[in-house]
């Protein structure tokens, strides 16, 4: 696969390959107690290590959509988070996950990037169906997916989690840009993926 192909830009975003120069974000990410809380217990740092070592080595391998992405601030050059897709062994289709740094937490980069992610795989790719995990206490999450085109699927007994969901057949219903989803950032979403 093409290097190009495994990167999106959006008007503010630059999406790329994890590399082994993201291990600080990523360690700083999974340990903090603000970024974690609604994902599980922060790790420590050497769990933080190594679960960057599996991500960094699943992003090499190069398999179609099983990646880890740096979200990189195009203006800053900043990497302010990490967004992936993996599959899932109780989900059919890919899981998609999002961490933002605290300080750029509610400025609209979260959806843009999870946008960028889910309009690169579904109307690009083979993937039939993109799902997300999410607390049921976080509801600035569930609004991001909400507004992205995502539905909520009926709980599996665990009361604290909800599931979203989009597939390429509901994607194709709805526009294509996080503007006309409700995206309130007047620089848009223009994809280059």
């Amino acid at each position: 696969m093409k290097e190009s192909s495994r990167t999106c830009m959006t008007a503010r975003l630059h999406l790329r390959p994890i590399d082994p120069n993201d291990r600080d974000l990523f360690c700083e990410l999974h340990t903090s107690v603000r970024v974690m809380q609604f994902i599980g217990s922060p790790l420590t740092e050497s769990q933080a290590i190594r679960k960057f070592g599996k991500a960094l080595q699943m992003t090499r391998e190069r398999r179609r959509h099983l990646r880890f992405y740096a979200i990189v601030e195009r203006h800053t050059d900043k990497p302010i988070g990490i967004c992936g897709l993996i599959r899932s062994r109780s989900q059919t289709g890919l899981e998609i996950g999002i961490m933002l740094h605290e300080r750029w937490q509610g400025r609209g980069y979260g959806r843009e990037a999870v946008w960028a992610l889910v309009e690169q795989t579904l109307r690009r790719g083979p993937v039939q169906r993109i799902f997300a995990t999410t607390d049921a206490r976080n509801a600035p999450c569930a609004g991001m997916f909400r507004g992205l085109g995502f539905q909520q699927q009926p709980g599996d007994g665990n009361a604290r989690k909800t599931l979203w969901e989009i597939s390429r057949e509901s994607m194709a219903k709805t526009p294509a840009t996080a503007q006309q989803k409700g995206n309130n950032h007047s620089d848009g979403m223009k994809f280059q993926c």
